[in-house]
């Protein structure tokens, strides 16, 4: 996993500290929150020997009830719980709040398009004032190093003018310090597939 090692670092730092409050990783559609989360922060608590548990908000069931202190539970794409049933989203958001409370580091990912129904739902106001963590679109360069790092570490060579395409297909703007258009990552992803 590649291109995001600052922020994987420091969401690391900050779950292992086990925070009163759960953290919110918030960002738009496409912008590696998921992949963050599980190639980045995921596999590197599991390779700290810590206890995850990784669950989707529809599939949670009593996993936030049964998550034992010191343990660390990850919520991915909350935002499926937020868009229709309020009272489903209610329940969620408060077993939540009770595993935090029990010892549990809790950690969600959040699309940002979903930013105002989520904050409609108590605590979760007082969770992004305490824990947001927000994943910015990545650089060119980081785009350079997700295409070719990984192609590199099983000896794969890729063509330098495939990856200029792509950096450039990509991006905004001209030179090496520009971001990745919103939604970008996916397509990449396909592209390379």
């Amino acid at each position: 996993f590649v291109g995001r090692e600052q922020l994987t670092s420091d969401l690391v730092e900050r779950i292992s500290a086990f925070p009163a409050h759960p953290i919110v990783v918030i960002g738009p559609s496409g912008s590696g929150k998921s992949s963050l989360l599980r190639a980045g922060v995921v596999a590197a608590l599991r390779h700290q020997d810590d206890v995850v548990v990784l669950a989707a908000p529809t599939t949670l069931g009593d996993g936030a009830r049964q998550a034992e202190a010191g343990s660390v539970l990850v919520v991915d794409q909350i935002e499926e719980v937020l868009g229709g049933d309020e009272a489903g989203a209610g329940r969620l958001v408060s077993e939540l709040a009770g595993a935090s409370a029990r010892g549990v580091a809790v950690v969600i990912a959040l699309r940002s398009d979903f930013f105002d129904q989520a904050l409609a739902i108590e605590p979760f106001p007082s969770w992004v004032a305490q824990g947001l963590v927000v994943v910015p679109p990545l650089g060119a360069e980081d785009l350079r190093r997700v295409v070719l790092e990984p192609a590199r570490a099983v000896g794969i060579a890729v063509e330098p003018a495939l990856v200029d395409v792509l950096v450039a297909e990509a991006g905004e703007g001209a030179g090496p310090d520009r971001l990745l258009d919103s939604g970008a990552l996916p397509l990449v992803s396909h592209a390379l597939w």
